[in-house]
């Protein structure tokens, strides 16, 4: 969240928290489900494993990686 975002929902609050105090908390507090971060880490979580699958199906061809496998005797394979 934003800086500027975050001095508006405070200020909105506590503009709140003059007229009515029991609305002022809602007002101030995050959502409930970013308060642990679960959702966007288990979204970021997802992102990385789908980029790494895309990177590993990628060595196959992609010379470089070809060529360091080659040395070792090795050979590179998509099983996907």
């Amino acid at each position: 969240m934003s800086n500027r975002s975050r001095l508006t929902r405070v200020a909105l609050g506590l503009t709140l928290a003059l007229l009515q105090p029991a609305s002022a908390l809602a007002w101030t507090l995050p959502p409930r489900a970013f308060v642990d971060g679960s959702i966007p880490r288990a979204a970021r979580a997802r992102r990385a494993y789908a980029q790494v699958v895309q990177k590993v199906a990628a060595m196959t061809e992609n010379e470089r990686a070809e060529g360091l496998v080659n040395r070792t005797g090795l050979e590179l394979l998509n099983l996907l």
